[in-house]
């Protein structure tokens, strides 16, 4: 609710309004409570006033966690190990949702109450034995276990209008507005295998084999099979290196492996499904088909290809440069299907896609005295995406699907935006201006134009939200007990489609706030300007388009600590071999294109109403006994 409306009825001087003990009145807006207001309704949220309904209504959540670790471990002839590890967490959350039965949005039905109980229950069971082996210059070690994970979530919910005292308990109300329960279960089951050779710390061979099988999927293609494999050499103790002391360690490695991913957004993706809820036709029971079955529906595979060289120079220089190919097959997606069908998609391996990139560490000691240190570290990370197969329709071509503000297609990358591409405004007129392609009588595009109707506009590839380059700078600095650290973060190029403030750019809705970019709007003729006129109901100008594409760098101070090690000659004395006091804030501030955007909210450059990282201020202790 804007903080335009004001807390007290006024009258025409401006002085509060009292009722007759004396008491002020609030400014509801309307409604047909006791401060009802005649001729003063408003047009937006009437009957509201959060000072007033806020110490009276509720919103809370009981939590309780319960979490345990259980695990032992065998040895036996000589060389063999059996570990069998358990773990359990157990979350019960009580929520309660009331609004009270005097004024605001409960007043019509006389208050309303809803409680909700849920049941969250994962468990892990592994079982890991393993084998190990020295032999004169060669090490050898064996793995074989199985996992086993459960998950079951469970809910119940209740509510009732109707109160007559001034209560959240649902006994109290006398009409049953709605009820429900539901539950969902997952399970995943896998078997692996892992063998590690290492010939005089110098040659190292890995290999591992592992199969899951994930109860999102039919029993048939339930169960999927991933290998790696790799290797590396460290090239600092050939003897030809003998005679480089200045170079410390030198390693070459290069792998190949394969993951599987299941995650799909829903438990059941191979499922026909029917919707239940809400369903019912008075006192029949009723059902809508809501999902097609899908038996092939199998594991979404990702196979990644690295080859790197890790280095340290020096005794002051080290780092990791690691070029890697990461493909992805039987990519899992949410198909849109035909209207007439009478359901909106259903769940496909669809494609394939590939990551070709770079990403580096440096690391320096800059300072490293005994009294003061300093050491400076930089990661980075560049890469390109690409979609190399798609679907093929029943034209025989390759499908293209859109989704929200990206189109997925062929030889493009899913983070690229697919929108209409924002002209300007019409200095004549203030209309928004759109980009339209000219097409010959072959259909073929010859060149374009603009157009104000955004019905008529053309869609476009009009940038990617993926950054040029984007990793992490450390600073950390020591002296005489004292450190200080400093994480700072940062994001070079990329667009951002930011919704939020596109939502704040609107053409005028009562008690709807606006941003400060609307007081550029075009006026009158001749303005020349990037903010169209303001209109009800004037849909053009708030249409999705390259208008709302914001360059996405950023600089974040993620975190700077501060620490100081209480000399030993006084921890031992309490009894502590270390003892540390520490003062630490996060997200602590942040550098972009535009104030109050988060380009770090979304890899994918989309915006939502998500909360800002908070940032954190915390005063501690280390001890360590």
């Amino acid at each position: 609710m804007g903080p335009i409306y004001p807390i007290w009825q006024r009258d025409t001087n401006g002085d509060i309004i009292l009722d007759g003990n004396g008491d002020r009145m609030f400014d509801l807006g309307g409604g047909t409570s006791i401060y009802k207001w005649a001729g003063h309704t408003r047009p937006y949220a009437p009957n509201s006033n959060l000072m007033l309904t806020l110490p009276m209504d509720e919103r809370s959540t009981a939590l309780n966690n319960f979490s345990a670790r259980l695990g032992t471990e065998i040895s036996f002839l000589k060389d063999f190990k059996f570990r069998v590890s358990y773990n359990t967490d157990l979350s019960n959350y009580f929520l309660t949702t009331y609004q009270n039965y005097l004024y605001a949005d409960a007043e019509a039905v006389k208050g309303r109450s809803t409680k909700e109980y849920r049941k969250v229950i994962s468990y892990t069971m592994n079982e890991i034995l393993t084998w190990a082996k020295t032999l004169g210059s060669h090490r050898v070690s064996l793995l074989a276990g199985h996992e086993n994970y459960e998950y079951t979530w469970s809910n119940v919910y209740a509510t009732r209008t109707g109160f007559t005292i001034p209560t959240t308990e649902l006994v109290a109300a006398s009409v049953a507005e709605g009820n429900s329960s539901s539950s969902d279960e997952y399970s995943i089951e896998g078997y692996l295998f892992r063998g590690d050779y290492n010939f005089a710390d110098k040659y190292y061979v890995s290999g591992s084999f592992r199969t899951d099988g994930s109860s999102r999927f039919y029993s048939d293609v339930r169960w999927g099979n991933f290998w790696s494999l790799g290797g590396s050499w460290r090239i600092t103790q050939e003897r030809f290196m003998e005679n480089l002391p200045w170079i410390n360690d030198l390693k070459l490695k290069a792998s190949f492996g394969e993951q599987g991913n299941d995650d799909i957004g829903t438990y059941y993706g191979w499922q026909s499904l029917f919707s239940i809820s809400g369903r019912n036709n008075g006192n029949y029971n009723g059902a809508l088909h809501s999902q097609l079955e899908n038996k092939k529906l199998q594991w979404e595979k990702n196979s990644n290809l690295n080859v790197g060289l890790d280095f340290s120079f020096l005794d002051r220089i080290s780092g990791t440069v690691e070029y890697f190919i990461r493909n992805s097959s039987n990519l899992l997606f949410s198909v849109p299907l035909p209207q007439s069908t009478g359901i909106s998609s259903n769940w496909q391996n669809i494609g394939s896609m590939s990551n070709k990139g770079i990403e580096a560490t440096l690391g320096i000691d800059i300072l490293k005295g005994n009294l003061l240190k300093w050491n400076l570290e930089i990661n980075a990370t560049s890469y390109k995406n690409k979609i190399t197969k798609m679907p093929l329709g029943t034209d025989g071509k390759p499908q293209e699907i859109v989704s929200g503000t990206k189109k997925l297609s062929e030889g493009h990358s899913i983070y690229d935006f697919w929108l209409r591409e924002f002209a300007g405004v019409d200095s004549e007129d203030g209309s928004i201006l759109f980009y339209k392609d000219i097409k010959d009588e072959e259909g073929e595009v010859t060149g374009r134009e603009t157009t104000k109707d955004q019905n008529a506009a053309s869609y476009y590839y009009v940038g990617s939200s993926i950054p040029k380059v984007y990793g992490g700078i450390t600073n950390t600095i020591s002296v005489k007990g004292f450190e200080l650290s400093a994480l700072v973060t940062y994001s070079l190029g990329g667009d951002f489609y930011d919704s939020n403030w596109a939502s704040l750019m609107h053409t005028g809705a009562f008690g709807s706030h606006w941003s400060s970019d609307i007081l550029n709007r075009w006026q009158k003729k001749g303005d020349i300007t990037d903010v169209p006129r303001l209109q009800n109901n004037y849909t053009a100008a708030t249409a999705a388009s390259s208008r709302y594409l914001i360059d996405a760098s950023y600089l974040s101070l993620r975190n700077v600590t501060l620490s100081y090690r209480i000399p030993v000659s006084i921890s031992q004395k309490l009894d502590m071999s270390a003892l540390n006091v520490f003062v630490s804030g996060d997200n602590l501030g942040l550098l972009c294109k535009r104030k109050g955007m988060d380009p770090q909210q979304s890899f994918a450059g989309t915006a939502d109403f998500t909360y800002v990282p908070s940032r954190i201020v915390s005063v501690g202790l280390n001890l360590t006994f």
